[in-house]
């Protein structure tokens, strides 16, 4: 009895834990910081009616998704709902993010235009978002440009798909990352593939939630909490580093201080692996901390400006960039002039590469081989002028090695890849490699396009058929299925062009399988087939 006495006494404390202020996490955006400071002075007040009317300019579950279909083409309507549902079941799977299809009053509404206004990057933008704190309006409408890219074409469902889920992160409050590789990232490039939803976002948009629900709780009990406003201040805004040869350790470090009167969260984020930093997760009120920050020498040479994004919880500043120049002296270089991709007909074809090592640099080459492919490699000392343009420099007096490499035509019409691999007895550097691409004919990329899963609706992809070195025309393109549809699109003159692929929706359920032939003025080539595949539920 005394045990269950005490185990009901001890739920009895636990439901009556105080309401905590609630931290704001780094990495969250501007919207969702200024929305929680609101409800905090008005909570702040003891105005609980006000704080309540401001809880509406904060995410809510589940997410009532509006979607405007006013301006998509009948024919693209399904697909655009099947993305929506994808993109809501990429959040749902992961954080266990509901979202519902409404007619009106959604949280996040959803439009179409035909096309977008240019964006930062002088292409079309392929999405506009905007955030309200009215109640009586969604608390972020985003438009989607049904045309994007150079050449501008038809948004493809991939596409799409990736500019709802993004739409959905910066709902659930993430803030836009400025590094590809995850859903809070976005471009206004066209993209085939879909961006995955990382841990990180997950555990901000979690931490956003728990923000919510603690105000929420406020607001329900009358508790006062008061207006969190951390202050960040940066010690600099740009740094500088002395140049540093390639392989010896480069590092400094960035002084954050927290002048406001409450804890700052802190995140900081490079847009290059050439950058590691290490910063503290809370930099307490009025304390100063360091952000020690590693410069990777190995893998990277040369003049490089990169960024690091200081995300914080202060909503007047939720992200700083700041800028990080560093000269890092090559230790080798190892440059092959000419095309970057070698064009392979019926005889062998040969090539050259040079390398040469930094001033004061003791390295012998042990070997040299080709990986890849069938070649014969001589090394002969060489002195000259050489320009290397992947470190952006001019031609320079030179002095090191030549690579003399005769390939064997042995492949059929494709493309494949190979590495020039060198040997040496540097401690660090023990093996060098450089890339090479070989191609014979036209080209498709890829040579075979399989779209998944996909619903009974229009859905649609993309293929390059390419030549580099010679250019060639498309003459016209044919499929076997009035279900499959496919246009071209020159994208660079003559030697590469785009084709949008679209399976129109009236195929049957199963196994799909279709071929788009493409025609070309090439006599050895006249026609390149590129088969299409998909599983139709």
């Amino acid at each position: 009895m005394i045990t269950v006495a005490l185990s009901l006494a001890l739920l009895s404390v636990q439901k009556e834990a105080p309401i905590r202020q609630p931290i704001v996490p780094a990495g969250s955006n501007r919207s969702f910081q200024e929305a929680v400071i609101a409800v905090e002075e008005s909570l702040q007040t003891g105005d609980f009616v006000e704080a309540k009317k401001r809880l509406a300019a904060l995410p809510t579950h589940p997410i009532k998704i509006e979607l405007d279909d006013s301006k998509i083409p009948t024919e693209m309507k399904a697909t655009v709902r099947e993305a929506v549902r994808k993109a809501s079941i990429m959040w749902q799977q992961n954080a266990a993010v509901e979202a519902t299809l409404v007619p009106k009053g959604g949280h996040l509404k959803i439009s179409f235009d035909k096309q977008l206004p240019n964006g930062e990057l002088g292409l079309p933008a392929g999405a506009g978002n905007l955030f309200s704190s009215d109640p009586a309006e969604p608390r972020l409408t985003t438009v989607i440009g049904l045309n994007r890219g150079n050449p501008v074409s038809p948004a493809m469902p991939n596409e799409i798909q990736n500019e709802i889920a993004h739409a959905i992160a910066l709902y659930l409050g993430v803030d836009r990352s400025l590094r590809p590789g995850s859903v809070s990232f976005r471009t206004d490039f066209s993209a085939s593939g879909l961006i995955p939803v990382t841990a990180r976002e997950l555990l901000i948009s979690k931490k956003c939630n728990d923000v919510v629900v603690t105000l929420q709780q406020a607001v329900e009990k009358k508790v006062k909490l008061s207006a969190a406003k951390p202050k960040i201040f940066l010690e600099v805004k740009e740094v500088t580093l002395p140049s540093v040869l390639q392989g010896e350790p480069q590092a400094f470090d960035l002084q954050v201080t927290n002048n406001g009167k409450s804890p700052l969260s802190l995140f900081v984020e490079p847009d290059c692996g050439c950058l590691d930093p290490f910063a503290p997760a809370f930099v307490e009120a009025g304390e100063t901390a360091l952000v020690k920050v590693r410069v990777n020498t190995v893998e990277f040479a040369g003049h490089l400006k990169k960024w690091l994004y200081v995300h914080s919880n202060d909503p007047e500043f939720p992200s700083i960039d700041i800028p990080v120049s560093v000269n890092i002296d090559p230790l080798f270089q190892l440059v092959r002039p000419g095309p970057s991709i070698l064009q392979m007909g019926d005889e062998n074809v040969s090539a050259e590469a040079f390398l040469w090592f930094g001033e004061g640099a003791k390295i012998k080459i042990l070997d040299a081989r080709v990986d890849g492919i069938t070649s014969q490699v001589e090394i002969e000392p060489w002195e000259g002028e050489m320009a290397d343009p992947a470190l952006g420099q001019g031609p320079h007096p030179r002095k090191g090695y030549k690579l003399k490499m005769l390939f064997q035509s042995t492949f059929i019409p494709g493309r494949s890849m190979a590495s020039i691999v060198v040997t040496t007895d540097h401690p660090i550097f023990k093996t060098i490699r450089g890339n090479l691409a070989f191609q014979r004919g036209i080209v498709a990329l890829p040579e075979r396009l399989y779209l998944g899963e996909i619903e009974r609706a229009a859905n649609r992809s993309m293929f390059l058929v390419s030549r580099p070195s010679k250019g060639f025309k498309i003459t016209k393109i044919e499929t076997n299925s009035p279900f499959l549809k496919a246009v071209a699109y020159p994208v660079s003159d003559d030697t590469e062009y785009r084709v949008n692929v679209e399976l129109t929706g009236g195929q049957d359920p199963g196994q799909f399988s279709g071929m788009v032939t493409v025609f070309t003025d090439d006599p050895t080539q006249p026609r390149i087939e590129v088969q299409v595949g998909a599983i139709v539920r």
